[in-house]
Order: C-alpha cells, then sequence, then structure tokens
C-alpha cells in the first residue's frame, strides 16, 4: 500500500507520498510547491523528529526516506521539518557523500553517559575502526561493555524540552538511537545512549 510521511514548515502541514527511492530533496520540492508556507528548496534541509524521545537530526541528501520511516513504529508516528539549511552545510556539503570520510577512525573520549533521563555516569567511550561504540570505567579499556555499532544507530540532538527532562551536566548532549523500531528492544533497553560534554563544537550535522 501507498506510504505517506508528515511534512511541516511552520504552522503549515501536508502529508507526502513516498515510494523507495524518495530522496529528502524529492520531498522538499514537491513540499515546496504544495505547503502554504513559501521556501526554496535548495535552501533548505528535511529534519527527522522522533517525537517519542524528544530527538531531531538533519538528513543526508542521499537518504531515502522510506528507510527512515521503517525505523518508526508506524509512519504517522513523527514527522519531517523543513529547516534553513545552516551555511556551512551548503558550502562544504556536509550531508553531502563526497564529504563523509571513507572510514572512521579508532578514538576514546571521556564523558558522561546516560541510558535514564537523569541519570548520568562518567565513561570512557571508545570507537573503533569498525563502526563499534564501547564504554568502560578505565582509559585502557578493560572489562569495556559494547553498547552498539554505528552501521545500525546513528547520531541525533535532544531539543529544549528533552533537554530539560535529562539535564545533562555539560553544555554539550547528543543521543546516538538505534534506526531499527524500538519494539526490538527488549523494555527499550539500548535503543538510546545519551552523552554529555564540554569539549569542541557541536554541529547542526
Amino acid at each position: 500500500g501507498e506510504r505517506r510521511v508528515v511534512i511541516k514548515y511552520g504552522e503549515s502541514v501536508i502529508s507526502l507520498p513516498i515510494t523507495p527511492t524518495t530522496t529528502p530533496h524529492d520531498l522538499l520540492k514537491s513540499a515546496s510547491t504544495s505547503m502554504s508556507g513559501v521556501f526554496d528548496p535548495q535552501q533548505c534541509v528535511l529534519w527527522e523528529s522522533f517525537t517519542q524521545l524528544g530527538l531531531e537530526r538533519p538528513l543526508r541528501g542521499y537518504e531515502h526516506v522510506r528507510d527512515v520511516l521503517n525505523s518508526w513504529d508506524y509512519d504517522a508516528q513523527n514527522c519531517l521539518v523543513v529547516m534553513p539549511a545552516p551555511a556551512n552545510t551548503l558550502s562544504n556539503g556536509d550531508l553531502d557523500p563526497k564529504a563523509l570520510p571513507k572510514q572512521p577512525g579508532s578514538t576514546s573520549l571521556y564523558m558522561y553517559h546516560s541510558q535514564k533521563p537523569g541519570k548520568w555516569e562518567k565513561r570512557w567511550v571508545s570507537l573503533k575502526e569498525d563502526g563499534q561504540i564501547s564504554i568502560s570505567k578505565r582509559q585502557d579499556g578493560s572489562s569495556s561493555s559494547n553498547l552498539c555499532h554505528l552501521s545500525d544507530f546513528d547520531i541525533y540532538k535532544p531539543n529544549q524540552r528533552q533537554m530539560k527532562k535529562l539535564k545533562p551536566p555539560k553544555k554539550i548532549c547528543f543521543a546516538i538511537k538505534s534506526q531499527q523500531k524500538s519494539v526490538v528492544f527488549l523494555n527499550g533497553a539500548n535503543f538510546v545512549h545519551f552523552f554529555a560534554t564540554s569539549d569542541g563544537p557541536l554541529t547542526e550535522t
């Protein structure tokens, strides 16, 4: 059957059909001619608004929108929001596949980790070259626990309401959320992980 996604721009809301190959730019072009609000699709990006957890992220230009909807419990659960594209996104193609590194490098950072709102623990968080993320109480990585693999997760920003609920101990807060449906995870465990740090800027991409 036909699948549709809700698009929001300001106070304007519309439901558009999608196919297996529909991209964010396809939807931006369709929405710009159908919505009451006026915007230039070349100067905007679509953000996924995952309302269940108060998370959001910009969609990359090469993503298929149906894959995003497949990570929701049902198509009308969340929506996509039209937002002006940050200047740096348009100039250096941060959301374009040509800008992506071929493979992530291994790194380990000391930051706060949380799986429950308001409960934070400081841990060494390690990202391996194969995309595996693990946490440990020790810098040498001994007795580490695997959290997830980035091939199955994506990076999100908590919205203002969620930030008040999370109460992060540092000003920079982000989340990694599974791209599978939440029902796959028993009791919601490991579906999402929150991190807080004061190191480095938090970009829009």
